[in-house]
């Protein structure tokens, strides 16, 4: 009776120390179920406005890079562009009618210098011959007014290629009228082009929410594409096990869609913030601590990027998927 008590007394011992061997060993296991597949979704908007001339993508489509996803209608935008093009040649025109204004004004300056020299030397000998009383004053007076002709037309001369000099600004391409008018003509061929919307990556159309005759409008998003190049898994592991957890550990990922197939990854980041569900947002100044409950503490769980190897066939992720990740040590 003795030793059927022992025996009973050891299997319990044994069964103990089993259970805390297995509980034990459950949570040095770094392998969570909690697992999502994560992908960078871009928001697709048109830069200009305008109505859809037409749609060359539908829902869940496979895209590549470059590929037409829709085109605006672009009359309006080729109007532009044909005005900006007539204002630039007007501008260039204009410009190259006062540069020949220029070269005449300079000529008439050249040619109004070489008059006032001839006047003003004529006046300073005739003047010099009246000192002497070998000229008349009628005759001083009438070189004189010769003089200050010349004098007044060489002023007007340079006053004249003053103005146009100053209206027709830099030569060359540096000319602001000029630049004005390129910047116009590049903005108006910009929005041209842009009226074809092409995919910016490689991806799977997710939503499209226009059709051929909606007016769409300048930074509205109408299409969401995921991008197949930035897909990656986060696991989701309780504050308890993160110090085990390193930057650089492999790890193996399983879907549930099918857990016999293993992928192959790496943690490339450990979440630095959380929001934690403990701690309500605060509403003013006075602190509002939670309500704690000593029998129970729940650990919070901390984010784990895992980044799937190179070679990791990813197309048959789809983001918001559940996944097991388990972290090799």
């Amino acid at each position: 009776m003795k030793n059927k008590y022992l025996n009973s007394l050891l299997f319990i011992c044994i069964v103990i120390v089993i259970c805390f061997i297995a509980i034990y060993q459950y949570n040095q296991d770094l392998s969570t179920r909690h697992g999502v597949v994560r992908a960078n979704v871009i928001n697709i908007a048109p830069e200009v406005s305008g109505t859809i001339a037409f749609v060359n993508v539908s829902n869940n489509q496979k895209v590549k890079k470059g590929d037409i996803l829709f085109v605006i209608q672009g009359d309006d935008y080729s109007l532009d562009v044909k005005q900006a093009k007539e204002n630039y040649l007007s501008v260039k025109q204009h410009l190259k009618e006062l540069d020949s204004e220029i070269i005449s004004a300079n000529a008439n300056v050249k040619k109004a210098i070489q008059q006032f020299n001839y006047a003003s030397k004529r006046y300073d000998r005739i003047q010099s011959l009246h000192n002497k009383e070998y000229v008349s004053t009628d005759s001083l007076d009438k070189i004189k007014t010769d003089f200050d002709n010349a004098k007044n037309n060489l002023t007007a001369a340079k006053a004249k290629l003053q103005q146009v000099t100053i209206q027709r600004g830099v030569v060359g391409e540096n000319n602001i009228d000029l630049q004005k008018a390129q910047l116009a003509l590049d903005k108006a061929l910009l929005n041209l082009h842009r009226t074809v919307v092409y995919a910016p990556v490689d991806g799977r159309i997710v939503t499209v929410n226009i059709h051929k005759g909606d007016y769409v409008h300048t930074g509205k998003a109408v299409l969401a594409e995921v991008d197949a190049h930035s897909i990656w898994v986060e696991g989701a592991y309780p504050e308890t096990m993160i110090s085990k957890i390193n930057v650089g550990d492999l790890a193996n990922v399983f879907l549930m869609s099918d857990d016999t197939k293993c992928y192959t990854g790496y943690v490339a980041s450990i979440g630095t913030a959380i929001n934690s569900k403990e701690l309500p947002q605060p509403s003013s100044l006075v602190p509002d601590l939670p309500q704690v409950f000593k029998w129970v503490r729940l650990a919070e769980n901390i984010p784990v990027h895992i980044k799937l190897d190179h070679d990791v066939n990813t197309s048959s992720f789809i983001p918001g998927q559940t996944a097991t990740v388990e972290i090799l040590k």
